[in-house]
């Protein structure tokens, strides 16, 4: 694959990929399949490396930089101790990839989103990580544009897909890393879409929900971002980020468990 090449993400949806293979000798968990990977302890995401300093951060795959939209409350930084970005409370909606992560009008293909992180408290709607969506307003993670949203809420985890909610779909603990993934396989042949999730390398549920087709992306629309607020209040939550990766299964012929599995024993005591 040549620096021209542009990568097809999902079908009749491009996203540019012009480093993919040096996107792989940045990370080689990452495969054909993979759309985007965040993860500050390596230093080809995060150069500086430098305690307390959040920026600036980069793309494994494509080598496109994020940009700090804190609103004004910056990150507390990284912790090289632990491997990841410190988050503090307050207003602010984190780190947004640009350009754009599109997963279609009507996803086909099998997508896992993986997500490393631990809370300090355990706090009401707060963000994680966020694929697609519209500029914050009432309830815009409750819309088809909103491709993918993860957030906490109070003891538990909640997780929207095309603006249906599955809600307390993991349990939180405050002060506990955690690796949780979602593998989600629409069928829109069936009307349903199924999520399977894990927990720490393991499958520990499933479920299922209307197939519902994603709407298409506004202008301003938020993709692929770590650590956002609350669509209403903006409030960014307290805790780290250590990884965050979207793949696409179905055109990098990966597995899910056994994936998402090898990304657990190769962290695991990682993150602190």
């Amino acid at each position: 694959m040549t620096a021209s090449t542009v990568k097809t993400v999902l079908a009749g949806i491009t996203s540019p990929s012009p480093l993919l293979p040096v996107g792989r000798d940045r990370d080689p968990a990452m495969s054909g399949g993979t759309i985007v990977k965040w993860r500050p302890a390596s230093t080809a995401c995060f150069p500086s490396q430098a305690s307390g300093q959040s920026s600036p951060t980069f793309d494994l795959l494509s080598g496109t930089q994020f940009t700090d939209v804190s609103g004004g409350v910056p990150w507390a930084g990284y912790n090289p101790t632990t491997g990841g970005f410190e988050s503090l409370e307050g207003g602010g909606q984190g780190l947004r990839l640009v350009p754009a992560i599109d997963l279609g009008a009507n996803p086909s293909h099998e997508i896992l989103l993986v997500a490393w992180y631990k809370l300090n408290l355990a706090e009401q709607v707060r963000g994680l990580f966020r694929i697609g969506g519209t500029t914050y307003g009432n309830s815009t993670r409750a819309t088809a544009a909103n491709q993918i949203a993860y957030e906490t809420n109070g003891a538990a985890a909640d997780l929207w897909i095309a603006g249906q909610h599955l809600s307390a779909i993991v349990p939180l603990v405050a002060d506990t890393v955690y690796q949780d993934a979602f593998h989600i396989i629409p069928n829109s042949g069936s009307g349903l879409s199924t999520v399977n999730v894990y927990r720490n390398g393991v499958q520990i549920s499933s479920a299922t929900i209307s197939y519902t087709a994603f709407a298409a992306l506004a202008s301003d629309a938020r993709l692929f971002e770590i650590g956002v607020g609350d669509d209403s209040d903006r409030v960014r939550l307290n805790g780290s980020f250590y990884e965050g990766w979207l793949e696409d299964l179905t055109l990098g012929g990966r597995n899910a468990a056994d994936l998402v599995a090898a990304d657990y024993a190769r962290n695991s005591g990682v993150f602190s």
